[in-house]
């Protein structure tokens, strides 16, 4: 076996054959990464496998990818991100989640130190591995796309980005991202399109400013059910969609 692998724990094989048996599928919602208790991590492959949590969790978030390799549908990749803000300490340890807060797999990771913004240089840092599970699992990606954070490299080979660092009328196109890149206003174009997409960069500080998507005239906002005439987006990385639905611009 390499020196760095993924495997699944023991309570997630039982969970595999569980959902085997009933036809039911398991399902993959976030990843937490470790600093191994901040010195060199050698643990055997049996406590790897007896492991229900990882020795020192530094940072936890929602995966953003899983699927099945289709060279080999014995395994699955699997990807999370660590965002540019987080780090100051050395990842030699991954843990993948279930919903309901079990440890399903395991990662062995070579010693990665995370820098941040302090530190001079800082960017992202994703997390990505294959985990042989079979090709008859049933394994699926739980997504809640609130707190889903997108890589760089999947933001520019998918959309046409529009830059935002001032105020500006939003385009309606299918492949645009609107990007915020400073404090902004992003105006919901008072036309026949439907939708559009926007997130924040993760070079703006938003707890420092504002960065809001306004509403058209005679139009409003809809967050979670709140009605109003201005949104303020207050998450980095994440892509947002606004979908007008009987004449009311859904977030």
């Amino acid at each position: 076996m390499s020196q760095f692998f993924t495997i699944l724990t023991r309570s997630g094989a039982a969970a595999l054959a569980n959902g085997m048996a009933l036809g039911q599928a398991v399902h993959i919602t976030s990843f937490q990464v470790g600093d191994g208790g901040g010195a060199a991590y050698e643990p055997t492959l049996e406590q790897l496998k007896a492991s229900t949590a990882l020795v020192n969790p530094v940072y936890t978030g929602a995966i953003n990818e899983l699927k099945q390799d289709p060279e080999n549908p014995a395994r699955y990749y699997i990807e999370g991100v660590v965002p540019v803000n987080k780090g100051g300490w050395t990842v030699r340890e991954v843990g993948w989640f279930l919903e309901n807060g079990e440890m399903f797999a395991v990662t062995k990771f070579p010693p990665s130190y995370k820098s941040i913004p302090a530190d001079g240089a800082a960017t992202e840092l994703p997390i990505r591995t294959y985990l042989a599970i079979g090709s008859d699992a049933n394994v699926t990606l739980k997504i809640d796309p609130t707190v889903v954070l997108a890589t760089r490299e999947f933001v520019e080979q998918k959309f046409g980005l529009v830059d935002v660092d001032k105020h500006k009328v939003a385009v309606t196109t299918n492949n645009a991202l609107h990007v915020f890149t400073a404090y902004a206003d992003l105006q919901i174009p008072n036309d026949t399109g439907t939708s559009f997409k926007f997130m924040i960069d993760d070079s703006v500080d938003v707890n420092a400013g504002k960065c809001r998507i306004v509403a058209p005239v005679g139009h409003k906002i809809s967050v979670k059910g709140v009605l109003s005439d201005i949104a303020n987006i207050k998450t980095a990385r994440v892509i947002y969609t606004a979908v007008k639905i009987a004449g009311v611009w859904k977030i």
